[in-house]
């Protein structure tokens, strides 16, 4: 399975938004929103701390951003029925607690960040202090957002 996800990522027809400019703007805008707190749905949620980027967390975002792009669809679970778990694993993530924002149609980090604070459940996710690691991609239309905790950290 690694391989077949692998190979569809390393065979992309799309330009993907991911290298170290990236990387870096995309995990400064979500530690912004975590160091200051912000209100999901009418309920503050305070500072939560810093995420690192993930090699592997952006592989498998940039996987499900690729394959949404082709087979033009949006949605948690993949063509092949694989949820984020499933898919995080498969790439050799190792997670006990994981998660997973999708967008569509944003222009900028900014613009997707700010459209996530205003939805409930993207919020949360964005707040939840449980997470320390992240990954990201934007291909074409599509942003997706990986957060998770390792099994092995604390």
């Amino acid at each position: 399975m690694l391989s077949i996800l692998l190979l569809l990522f390393l065979s992309g027809t799309s330009e993907v938004s991911n290298n170290a400019a990236f990387a870096i703007a995309f995990m400064d805008n979500v530690n912004e929103v975590r160091r200051t707190g912000c209100v999901c749905e009418g309920e503050f949620m305070p500072p939560a701390g810093k995420v690192i980027w993930h090699p592997k967390l952006e592989i498998s975002a940039s996987i499900h951003a690729q394959q949404m792009l082709k087979y033009r669809f949006f949605e948690h679970y993949s063509r092949g029925g694989m949820d984020i778990g499933e898919r995080a694993k498969a790439v050799g993530y190792p997670w006990r607690t994981i998660g997973e924002n999708l967008a569509r149609g944003q222009i900028t980090i900014h613009e997707v960040i700010k459209d996530w604070k205003k939805s409930p459940l993207h919020c949360r996710l964005l707040m939840n202090p449980k997470f320390k690691e992240m990954g990201a991609a934007h291909v074409d239309q599509y942003w997706v957002l990986h957060m998770g905790v390792r099994k092995e950290e604390g």
